[in-house]
């Protein structure tokens, strides 16, 4: 009888681990939980629904707001520097900036969740990343659902929500680039 309650315990604490590793994944350090970081619990937009408007600041101080880009596809990024995955994406985000940026399509690094000790424009700087960047976008993660990072959205010329996704894979990145492309074409902006 006690062997068999011993061997039924084995795989609750395995999935009780499992779990455990899965939450780190996706949940901010205990130290971006200090910075008053909310919890990122609303409900993702719908495709095709106008995204919820921000204003963020870039490291030298000058506002930006979604409505600055109306007319152009735009692409998040929301991310953190204490964030593995997130700075893997990261070149691939540099590179498609570079490919598309003549060419009506916008990349926006949008900081969040990060660490008091992190600095995320001495890391983009120091890797040669020139994209946008805005910090302390706390606000619009929670406004767009965002429960793990890196996590993507793709805002059509209209404004409205054209593609969504999570994390730092080849499939995700292909993805995202097939829908800024379609929304290129919506859009007629050029694609070659």
């Amino acid at each position: 009888m006690q062997r068999r309650n011993k061997l039924t315990i084995i795989p609750v604490l395995a999935l009780g681990l499992i779990a455990g590793i899965a939450s780190i994944a996706t949940t901010p350090s205990a130290d971006a939980a200090d910075n008053n970081t909310q919890p990122m619990n609303n409900a993702a937009p719908a495709l095709g629904v106008e995204l919820k408007g921000w204003t963020f600041k870039d490291p030298e101080g000058e506002s930006h707001s979604l409505s600055d880009y109306r007319g152009k596809v735009v692409v998040l990024d929301f991310w953190a520097t204490w964030c593995g995955p997130c700075r893997k994406v990261m070149p691939g985000m540099q590179k498609m900036h570079e490919d598309y940026k003549d060419r009506g399509v916008v990349v926006i690094g949008m900081n969040t969740g990060e660490r008091p000790s992190g600095d995320p424009a001495g890391y983009m700087k120091k890797q040669g990343f020139d994209y946008t960047l805005l910090l302390n976008t706390d606000s619009a993660a929670r406004d767009y659902g965002v429960r793990g990072i890196p996590a993507f959205f793709v805002v059509g010329a209209n404004g409205k929500l054209a593609w969504q996704g999570t994390g730092g894979g080849k499939a995700t990145h292909d993805k995202l680039i097939k829908a800024v492309e379609r929304e290129m074409k919506k859009a007629s902006l050029s694609s070659f």
